[in-house]
């Protein structure tokens, strides 16, 4: 199965989900996991889409099939409209002892550095880079929910008025 085609139905997926289209969001990921099982993304998505804890703990299971190949975890995201899935995402870096990292995911200049990773300097290489990453310190604090606001704003704006840049119209 070509990766640009498992790659749009994730994306047509998540934009599902997002938009409340439940089923078609879970037919979605259904299609991506049965072109490649071990697709962390959709198995995470499934996870927060599912009805019964039965079938949240298979995804959640099949999401840590992988935690071996992953060396880091974001634990602090500021813009998490759930606190409690900053504190899941640290327990779970604490229980596999995985290095952690942050991230302001700004969608606004306002949001810039909301969270962020104080870490000492590091050469220019995986190795040095990995090794100031076990001393970094996560910051910040999770942005206000008005940003939120502003970025669904855009999102209809740009579906009411398609907006044209890079030589290609975008509606969402």
């Amino acid at each position: 199965m070509a990766t640009a085609e498992i790659e749009s139905w994730l994306s047509a997926a998540v934009t599902a989900a997002r938009s409340g289209a439940r089923q078609q969001a879970v037919d979605l990921l259904l299609q991506v996991i049965a072109a490649d099982e071990q697709n962390e993304q959709a198995w995470s998505w499934l996870a927060e889409l599912v009805e019964s804890d039965a079938d949240r703990r298979i995804c959640l299971e099949n999401v840590l099939t992988i935690i071996e190949e992953v060396d880091a975890l974001e634990v602090l995201n500021a813009r998490c409209v759930r606190p409690a899935d900053n504190d899941s995402a640290r327990s779970l870096a604490l229980a596999h002892g995985k290095l952690m990292t942050a991230g302001s995911d700004a969608h606004i200049p306002f949001e810039l550095g909301h969270c962020y990773l104080e870490m000492p300097p590091f050469e220019d290489n995986a190795q040095s880079f990995l090794a100031a990453l076990a001393s970094a310190q996560p910051k910040g604090e999770v942005s206000p929910f008005w940003p939120h606001l502003a970025s669904t704003w855009a999102k209809w704006r740009k579906k009411v008025s398609p907006v044209s840049y890079g030589g290609a119209i975008h509606r969402s």
